[in-house]
């Protein structure tokens, strides 16, 4: 089989798996549907840290976790969800929402849309007084 024509075959068969996958949606994207499914991400990665409060972001794609000492943030990555504690992260405004930028080369920076609640959430990440 000459190569160029085997180039194409690959190419195109790539692009037709592709676009297969996406067309079927095999796993739907997790949101977080309640403070308990929140909750429960977060202790899935830190058990032995209990949230004390969880605040739900507006898109559901993210939550706020209170704890005793500081707080953390849960959020989806596809149909699973990870989780990181806020301790020493900076928040800019962003036009969606916040960019939290942790001090975790792995995770770098997350977009979240806290909607009427973001006053608040700028205040428990940053630890500044109400």
């Amino acid at each position: 089989m000459p190569l160029p024509l085997l180039l194409v075959l690959v190419v195109v068969g790539i692009a037709a798996i592709t676009l297969l996958v996406r067309w079927l949606s095999p796993t739907p994207p997790l949101t977080f549907d309640n403070k308990e499914t929140a909750a429960a991400a977060w202790l899935r990665e830190f058990p032995d840290r209990a949230p004390k409060g969880v605040l739900l972001s507006e898109d559901g794609k993210s939550a706020l976790v209170v704890l005793t000492r500081g707080s953390g943030l849960v959020w989806a990555m596809g149909a699973d969800s990870t989780a990181r504690g806020l301790a020493g992260a900076t928040v800019e405004p962003s036009r969606h929402g916040l960019v939290i930028r942790l001090r975790d080369f792995a995770s770098p920076a997350v977009r979240v849309q806290p909607g009427p609640a973001q006053d608040d959430w700028v205040r428990r990440i940053t630890g500044a007084a109400p």
